[in-house]
């Protein structure tokens, strides 16, 4: 392999994918589908999911396997668990995130005002009810593949962001920089959701990258955010609008 400034070839493809070639593709895949969607295409969405899960798989698989036949440390790419003051801090203030969350989704099943004050912020919610309205579930059957892709994204975007990215680019520059950056692609990725979406998942996604650069743990990380992607779909499908009252 040819090595420069510490990457080699391979993690500059990969680099490269994650950077430059995953935002286009998700900007084209977007669009392809919510045309399909507003045309009521059969299991639109159905496949939308299946699509997404797939090419997150891709290329968090071709990174892992790359890690493994370059014989580098696993803790290097956030693989880690060190029970030290840090990792049970940020295992505390993930557990925290979690339980707040649980406590939302609870409120909407024991409390009408509280599912009614969701409903209407939806409705209310500009381009955040744009994105939840044509991307998010309207049957049992797409619930369940969401909470597939929900798990798969708490797996896969971790290792890509959280893991390999911040990895990549603390070689090229300052650790915080690659933070910061690997942050900003992130939100940028999610920019299909609107304005008040990329206002979330900058919030969601920050407190992310600082549980992990706290902990140095991709496990932390993972399991916080596939909490937070199924509890975020569960709150919808409790209160979600069909689409008949659109």
């Amino acid at each position: 392999m040819i090595e420069a400034a510490g990457l080699s070839t391979a993690d500059w493809i990969l680099l490269g994918i994650v950077a430059l070639a995953l935002p286009v593709e998700t900007e084209i895949s977007t669009h392809f589908f919510k045309r399909r969607i507003l045309a009521k295409a059969p299991k639109a969405r159905l496949h939308m999911y299946r699509y997404a899960i797939a090419t997150l798989w891709l290329p968090a698989a071709a990174i892992l396997v790359g890690w493994h036949l370059s014989g580098r440390d696993w803790a290097a790419l956030g693989f880690d668990f060190e029970a030290d003051r840090a990792t049970l801090i940020a295992c505390a203030a993930a557990a925290l995130i979690a339980v707040v969350l649980l406590l939302q989704r609870l409120s909407l099943s024991f409390s009408k005002r509280a599912l009614k004050t969701y409903q209407n912020a939806l409705r209310q919610g500009g381009d955040a009810f744009y994105f939840m309205f044509y991307f998010m579930p309207q049957t049992g059957a797409e619930y369940r593949t969401f909470q597939l892709l929900g798990v798969t994204a708490g797996i896969t975007e971790e290792i890509i962001f959280r893991g390999f990215l911040i990895w990549a680019l603390s070689i090229l520059m300052p650790l915080w920089l690659a933070a910061l950056l690997s942050l900003a692609l992130f939100v940028f990725l999610h920019r299909y959701q609107g304005m008040a979406g990329m206002m979330q998942v900058s919030l969601i996604g920050g407190a992310l990258t600082a549980i992990y650069m706290a902990s140095g743990s991709l496990y932390v990380a993972i399991v916080l955010h596939i909490l937070i992607d199924l509890f975020v779909a569960a709150s919808f499908w409790r209160g979600r609008i069909p689409e008949t009252a659109q």
